[in-house]
């Protein structure tokens, strides 16, 4: 009857630890690239290029890089450090806004993120993963300056 105990007890702290390893890995990590024949723009105008950098610093800590050329040639760079905690973090961005991100799992392959600019949402975004891991839609809803709301979903393919 021990045995049995304490097989049953072994198997439920292997079940706990497997998801907790799952759990701690983000798919997301690596670098991505804009597919921007299969991407769609509000106003039509995608940027030349478009790389993201996503790295797990340890510690539920995680790292993003984005490096762009817009579609006029000129470069746009933003970088955050985060958790998946809810909570603004700052955001480095080109153009020298004071800016946050909040960002939060919604689950295993999908994440939300809010981008804050001055403190008001100016981007709400979600990403999904594919099922393979090797690219990754990002839907995003930009609040415009005059108020207007508009979509763009844009798909990235996995570099590294």
């Amino acid at each position: 009857m021990q045995s049995r105990t304490l097989r049953m007890l072994m198997g439920v702290c292997c079940l706990l630890l497997a998801g907790g390893v799952g759990a701690q890995t983000n798919p997301f990590i690596g670098t991505w690239e804009l597919d921007l024949e299969d991407s769609e723009f509000y106003d039509g105008t995608p940027p030349q290029k478009q790389t993201r950098i996503y790295e797990n610093r340890g510690d539920g800590l995680y790292a993003f890089t984005m490096q762009s050329t817009n579609a006029d040639g000129s470069e746009f760079s933003s970088s955050a450090t985060y958790r998946y905690d809810g909570e603004p973090h700052p955001v480095t961005i080109t153009n020298g806004n004071q800016s946050q991100v909040v960002y939060e799992y919604i689950d295993r392959r999908t994440v939300q993120y809010t981008l804050l600019v001055d403190g008001e949402e100016t981007q709400r975004g979600t990403k999904r993963i594919s099922n393979n891991g090797r690219s990754f839609s990002l839907r995003v809803r930009i609040t415009l300056p005059d108020g207007d709301r508009v979509t763009n979903v844009l798909m990235f393919r996995k570099a590294t």
